[in-house]
């Protein structure tokens, strides 16, 4: 039976087996032989995630950050005015 201490003991085993470096997730999910259906329903959402910060380890998520949208128009803007041309053409979002 499949609990979260026999994924902590094949997270650290796996862990061992790579000298150290933290596992991939699908890695981690080969080296397991655990679906990751399995590894969802016993930690829930990010189960991977919080596998790691159980076993000490910090989850190497891809952070990513929204940035406002006048951040992206002043970064457009200084581009444009450091390239000293407006683009050729659009990229079509603003079109139906």
């Amino acid at each position: 039976m499949l609990t979260k201490e026999t994924c902590l003991q094949k997270y650290k085993e796996c862990k061992r087996g790579k000298n150290g470096a933290t596992p991939e997730y699908n890695e981690f999910l080969k080296y397991a032989d655990i679906d990751k259906r399995r590894l969802t329903r016993l930690f829930g959402s990010s189960a991977y995630s919080k596998l790691q910060v159980l076993a000490g380890d910090t989850p190497n998520r891809l952070r990513l950050e929204r940035l406002p949208l006048a951040t992206i128009m002043q970064q457009y803007g200084n581009l444009v005015a450091e390239l000293g041309v407006l683009p050729p053409y659009g990229d079509g979002a603003s079109e139906a």
